[in-house]
């Protein structure tokens, strides 16, 4: 299983910071303008792509269990100093 998604899309306008965007299926997104290339103008066509880093979100969860066992060490050293 593939773990990218591809969709096309016209901008449509933009509303302050955000682009309006109809997708190929005739939904219609939002997404902040900041992301897309310069130089887009409604009716450009663009294409995204999104892909899920399987590597990168275990490395995140392996942080913060590390980051989690810290704290909860801290704790039970500071408890045992408080006695």
């Amino acid at each position: 299983m593939s773990n990218m998604k591809i969709t096309r899309a016209d901008l449509d306008r933009y509303e302050d910071d955000y682009a309006i965007l109809i997708a190929e299926d005739g939904s219609t997104e939002e997404l902040h303008k900041a992301l897309l290339p310069s130089g887009l103008k409604p009716g450009s066509k663009i294409t995204i792509s999104v892909e899920f880093d399987e590597n990168a979100t275990k490395d995140a969860e392996s942080r913060v269990d590390w980051l989690l066992k810290e704290l909860k060490a801290r704790g039970e050293r500071l408890n045992s100093k408080l006695k």
